[in-house]
């Protein structure tokens, strides 16, 4: 089976870091989804190992989470048990035996690395992620297991972008009263009348708030490639399978 993957050009250039940003496979039976509710768990173990092998990783273990679109951060090392899965929505490690994976299908990948210290982090941030301070608290943690700031380089993955993100007018409110600075990205589109949001340009916009400059977006819409990615909802639209991409970040 042909597994492919989407990289960060900043992340890439860490010579510490291995990375991806896994795609779907529309020609295949197996279609490469990662997430165990939308598939056999056989098929999920095996599509898990294929893309961690992918990126050269061979006796790893991958680390993920009970997603709930929360703020919550695990640090996971050595010790942890793996095996038993956590609720909450970033990860971050300075172990390398340990691949930090994000499932997405339409919520933002965003991939972590400080570029001079072994210090990884990944994070699945959907609007209420995102509004919470999900990026923010990866930010703290990694700087709590001795990461450096000025040294966080941030790349942003597959995420629906802004003219397919609707959310009209309750949605609007509910996301400004509980992050004002979301108002720049709040929008009503020429031609229409309910608002959309920009979802990956307010994650950069937040992580430049707090001081980290090196954040790049590599600007792939979920929605808009349908058979590329998986997307939530582009299936509540048209006919198309569920499942979840995934997202890999690993010290070498």
């Amino acid at each position: 089976m042909k597994v492919q993957y989407e990289t960060g050009a900043k992340l890439l250039n860490i010579k510490h870091v291995a990375h991806g940003f896994f795609t779907k496979n529309v020609k295949e039976r197996n279609n490469f989804n990662c997430a165990f509710a939308f598939g056999e768990k056989q098929e999920v173990l095996l599509n898990r190992k294929l893309a961690a092998n992918m990126l050269g990783l061979r006796e790893i273990k991958i680390a993920s989470l009970k997603q709930i679109h929360s703020n919550k951060v695990i640090i996971v090392d050595k010790f942890s048990d793996l095996s038993s899965i956590k609720e909450g929505d970033g990860l971050v490690s300075k172990d390398k035996n340990i691949a930090l994976a994000i499932l997405t299908a339409d919520c933002a990948p965003i991939l972590f690395a400080d570029k001079e210290r072994a210090i990884i982090g990944a994070a699945h941030a959907g609007w209420k992620g995102a509004v919470s301070g999900i990026m923010q608290n990866i930010i703290k943690a990694m700087h709590n297991i001795g990461a450096k700031k000025n040294n966080i380089i941030v790349t942003i993955g597959p995420t629906i972008c802004a003219k397919h993100y609707e959310i009209g007018p309750l949605r609007a409110e509910e996301i400004l009263a509980a992050n004002p600075r979301t108002k720049p990205f709040i929008f009503i589109p020429p031609n229409k009348k309910r608002e959309y949001f920009d979802l990956p340009a307010f994650i950069k916009s937040e992580l430049e708030h707090i001081g980290i400059l090196q954040v790049e977006n590599i600007n792939l819409c979920t929605y808009a490639n349908p058979d590329r990615f998986f997307s939530h909802r582009f299936s509540t639209h048209f006919p198309a399978n569920e499942g979840r991409q995934i997202s890999l970040i690993c010290l070498k």
